[in-house]
């Protein structure tokens, strides 16, 4: 909350399609800095994608809710609260198939949001990421009242959607497009607060597909330089004509899904990726990992029978199988050295 920095709001359940996602149960507050939690409702929307906190009154909240992924209806949409998360009122709802999966302020006015809505469903057999209830709406009376933009968008039905927005140009804000006709598909720019818009180039997150992926964060400080969470982080530098790999695979776990930009140094990021938390000085030539995280996320654990402790393996998210043991004698405990 920028009034008030010891209230933090979270939103659960994963905002990507893929089949092991997790699911959420709304949106929760803390007034402590994250020393306790209230659950604060929209229990249904299952899959929270972003949520905005008008900067000049903290109790007036908006949260982008793309609901959920294996069934139809919920809480699903743009909902906003006026009472600090007491009561919520839905904002902009397309219809049971459509969520929002994205949503900013302009940076010069709160009253001017653009949400980006994301029409899927996944099942046993298949996944739909896109149709005809995915697009951009904006408003200018906070949420009051809704349009859909069309001009200078894919004709064809659309997926997923990525907004982002700079101080440097307020009038400016990008979007990464993902579209049926792929010749429509990619990244997009406005300079006129939302009203047109021009296709720069092709370019999309790849790898498992879009619906894993497709945030885009611009550069606070130069109008021409956003970044892309992808399989592996991209940045244009002249306004998405080009996009570059920023990491070789090496030196970086893969796998991106949201980056922090420090508003006085855009080379200084903070990047989250399925493997933790990387900090970067130098715009990603060199990466620190946090590696005092314990965010691994594991999809099966196993235990043996080992005397006089056990030994525990897990198959973890993108990094292999590991193997250490549930105590030591050793003074300091179970250390990382210990795990195999």
């Amino acid at each position: 909350d920028p009034t008030r920095p010891e209230t933090i709001w979270v939103g659960t359940g994963e905002a990507v399609s893929g089949r092991h996602v997790a699911w959420g149960d709304g949106v929760y507050r803390s007034d402590n800095g994250g020393a306790t939690w209230e659950h604060m409702g929209l229990a249904g929307s299952e899959h929270i994608g972003s949520i905005l906190i008008d900067p000049r009154d903290g109790d007036t909240v908006h949260v982008a809710a793309e609901g959920p992924l294996w069934s139809s209806g919920g809480e699903r949409g743009l909902f906003t609260t006026t009472d600090g998360g007491e009561s919520w009122e839905p904002s902009l709802v397309i219809d049971d198939d459509t969520g929002i999966t994205c949503a900013v302020f302009a940076p010069d006015d709160p009253d001017t949001i653009y949400a980006a809505a994301y029409q899927r469903r996944r099942n046993v057999r298949a996944f739909v990421g896109g149709g005809p209830g995915s697009g951009i709406h904006l408003s200018i009376d906070g949420g009051v009242s809704w349009r859909r933009i069309t001009e200078g968008l894919p004709k064809s039905d659309m997926g997923k959607i990525g907004l982002a927005v700079t101080e440097a140009d307020v009038d400016l804000v990008y979007a990464t497009i993902e579209a049926e006709d792929e010749s429509e598909q990619g990244f997009y720019r406005s300079t006129t607060r939302g009203g047109s818009w021009t296709r720069r180039s092709g370019y999309i997150s790849g790898g498992t597909g879009p619906h894993y992926y497709q945030e885009i964060f611009a550069s606070p400080t130069d109008v021409n330089k956003v970044y892309q969470v992808d399989v592996f982080l991209h940045v244009t530098t002249d306004g998405g004509l080009t996009f570059r790999n920023m990491e070789d695979g090496t030196n970086k776990h893969s796998d991106n899904h949201t980056v922090w930009i420090d508003e006085e140094d855009d080379h200084h990021l903070l990047v989250g990726c399925d493997a933790g938390l990387y900090e970067t000085f130098d715009d990603g030539v060199s990466w620190r990992h946090m590696s005092n995280l314990p965010v691994s996320q594991f999809y099966r654990v196993a235990v043996d029978n080992s005397v006089p402790f056990a030994n525990v393996m897990g198959g973890a998210q993108d990094l292999g199988t590991i193997f250490g043991p549930t105590r030591t004698l050793h003074l300091d405990g179970v250390r990382n050295q210990d795990w195999w």
